[in-house]
């Protein structure tokens, strides 16, 4: 049983009606991304179909970079037609968050930062940019990008001396105890974050990203780093930003697919993140597929059940344990909960799966799923 949801692609079409229709229509003006994560399952799980779909295979770990502080200038045609559009602003969100997810994965307590530390930080990452001339005017965001390497040298220049980094006069100049304690926390800060410098374990996210997905239809993300819960929803939100700064400047519809979706909703910091990559992706035609095994991850935070909430189409396979409480926050009635408890899944011999697709504004639609001659090619080729 699995359950997927997705929103669509912004900027007016319903991306699709049923699943095994999506094949049926032209990739011409469609660039997939799968990410994908290891954890209790097989390596490489879809390593054989992006094979035989030809896709671009990236593997996640080791020493390829990924900068999470990169930023990509928006194009203009985007920012004149989206009144509410703050790119800056959304990256240094992303950016915090981020850190949160890391710093609560290095604490043992899992506390991550307090807030004391995280304007320390906030302030750290700003003065990156700034050092980049990145500013909130977007014409700057084409600008080299500052990485984790910049923060950490700030933090040893903020440790040393914070009044240069600290405005104000009169009544708002800092008092020396402030300056004590802002020179105090960027020394902690620093020393956090030494597993990135050298060959610390978070090395390979330090410096400049090395993934270039510009030409490819189809690209596997494939993610091998990480044994921790946290540690694995850092990578995966590594690399949706990764993804949605790529879409930015492209005209082409995204799709964007994150298997084992759960270890996105098990935190309010990365719900958080998802909640706010939800709302923006329709301003470059990003559609985002969440796919998880169990009903129940959208259920376990209340913001987790706001990104069902928030997906225009849903697709429920075999469901027996539905309980009444999920049937009636996904909005389904007695007939439809039946059927999802009884749906089939598919086998060889028969042939087809059961599902439901809910579609916002349209209603609840029981299906078959089968394969299209094109799919079978692939998935059960002739020997």
């Amino acid at each position: 049983m699995t359950e997927r949801l997705q929103r669509p692609c912004g900027r007016g079409d319903r991306f699709r009606k049923i699943r095994h229709r999506e094949t049926a229509e032209s990739p011409r003006n469609r660039n997939r991304f799968r990410s994908d994560s290891h954890h209790d399952r097989p390596t490489g799980r879809f390593r054989s179909l992006a094979d035989a779909l030809d896709a671009d295979q990236i593997v996640v770990g080791g020493t390829r970079q990924l900068n999470p502080l990169e930023i990509k200038e928006t194009p203009a045609y985007i920012l004149e037609t989206t009144d509410d559009l703050d790119p800056y602003a959304q990256r240094l969100s992303s950016v915090m968050g981020f850190f949160e997810t890391y710093f609560a994965h290095v604490d043992s307590s899992g506390a991550g930062l307090d807030t004391n530390a995280r304007a320390v930080l906030e302030r750290a990452v700003q003065e990156a940019y700034e050092w980049r001339g990145i500013t909130r005017d977007p014409t700057t965001h084409g600008n080299t990008s500052p990485t984790v390497q910049d923060v950490f040298h700030i933090l040893g220049q903020m440790a040393e001396d914070a009044s240069s980094f600290l405005g104000g006069e009169d009544e708002t100049a800092p008092t020396q105890d402030e300056l004590e304690k802002w020179e105090d926390r960027a020394a902690d800060l620093r020393i956090g974050m030494r597993p990135f410098m050298g060959d610390g374990e978070y090395a390979n996210l330090a410096g400049q990203s090395d993934i270039d997905l510009r030409d490819a239809k189809i690209t596997y993300l494939d993610l091998q780093q990480g044994e921790a819960d946290r540690e694995i929803a850092q990578m995966m939100q590594l690399l949706f930003d990764t993804v949605y700064e790529r879409a930015k400047q492209t005209i082409k519809r995204v799709i964007l697919v994150i298997d084992e979706a759960h270890y996105l909703m098990q935190n309010a910091g990365s719900l958080d993140w998802l909640e706010r990559a939800y709302r923006h992706s329709r301003h470059h035609d990003l559609s985002i597929h969440l796919v998880t095994q169990e009903l129940s991850d959208f259920f376990v935070h209340e913001k987790a059940e706001v990104l069902a909430k928030e997906s225009s189409i849903k697709i429920l396979q075999r469901l027996p344990g539905l309980s009444d409480d999920h049937r009636q926050q996904l909005g389904l009635n007695e007939w439809e909960a039946d059927f999802l408890r009884q749906a089939k899944p598919g086998t060889r011999e028969r042939g087809y799966s059961h599902a439901l697709v809910c579609v916002e504004d349209e209603g609840q639609f029981p299906v078959k799923v089968t394969g299209l001659a094109e799919e079978m090619v692939i998935v059960d080729p002739a020997p």
